[in-house]
């Protein structure tokens, strides 16, 4: 078994979550940055405007719940660095809330996807495995984080000694 010594520090599988964690913000805001841009074309226009033939209210409903949420999703991301990078104790609490969030927000919108029959459609069953998948990983690194050695050594910064 190795020492507490050698357990502190960002190694082992908190490498994997490093990788993850610093490329969130980047797939984020930029599908945010998409989000916000696509308000402007004629598609959504005539997706949102009442009166049009294929108009649904959800639309504009998704389109902002996205937006909005993967922006946000996004300055989490970012706070999650410091947290992550510092070591701070609250980094496992962090984690789990923007895990949730994150969850949340792919839940939301594969239930306004799945509830307008315009776009439902189109989707196959490729939305359910990409929730399975994120569900599956949250959990998994959820409970890493919570109940891991590794993750109880080394995120003690702010601890009061």
């Amino acid at each position: 078994l190795k020492t507490d010594q050698e357990l502190q520090g960002i190694r082992g599988w908190l490498i994997l979550l490093t990788l993850g964690i610093l490329s969130a913000p980047v797939k984020l805001f930029d599908y945010s940055d998409t989000m916000a841009s696509r308000f402007n074309e004629p598609t959504i226009l005539a997706l949102t405007t009442q009166g049009s033939p294929s108009y649904d209210a959800r639309w504009m409903a998704l389109r902002l719940i996205e937006t909005v949420g993967y922006g946000l999703g996004g300055i989490g991301a970012v706070l999650l660095i410091g947290l992550f990078f510092s070591r701070h104790r609250f980094f496992p609490l962090a984690f789990t809330l923007y895990a949730g969030w994150m969850v949340a927000l792919n839940l939301t919108s594969y239930y306004l996807v799945q509830s307008t029959p315009a776009i439902s459609e189109r989707h196959g069953g490729s939305d359910v495995v990409a929730l399975g998948a994120m569900l599956g990983s949250t959990a998994l690194w959820t409970g890493y984080l919570w109940y891991s050695r590794r993750a109880k050594l080394t995120f003690t910064a702010g601890f009061i000694s």
